[in-house]
């Protein structure tokens, strides 16, 4: 495994963490939203999971690098219906997806 291999799934754990977080507290206050919270966070929480899976399987799977590098990039764009972590959550999962898609390795 390449050096670089770790710093392309670092931008999508990093925005996995920040979507998960953000998407527990929405689930749990689904009382004071409604229906709506409570979709919108477990929506972000289910996000926040596959993007951590999607962060660990760059870096032990470079061969299938570019598949989780779209699924990176597909489930950041879906946690922006739980407020994509607090946005950074989406801006670092979609960074880490598209250097995932662009690496050589």
């Amino acid at each position: 495994m390449g050096g670089g291999i770790a710093e392309l799934g670092l931008g999508a754990a990093l925005g996995s963490l920040s979507t998960y977080s953000s998407s527990a507290g929405g689930a749990a206050l689904g009382g004071l939203f409604g229906a709506l919270g409570v979709i919108g966070g477990v929506v972000g929480v289910v996000a926040g999971i596959i993007l951590i899976v999607a962060g660990m399987m760059t870096y032990t799977k470079p061969g299938k690098m570019r598949m989780w590098g779209i699924v990176a990039i597909i489930f950041a764009i879906i946690s922006l219906i739980s407020g994509g972590g607090f946005i950074i959550g989406f801006i670092l999962a979609l960074i880490g997806g598209i250097l995932a898609l662009v690496s050589k390795n």
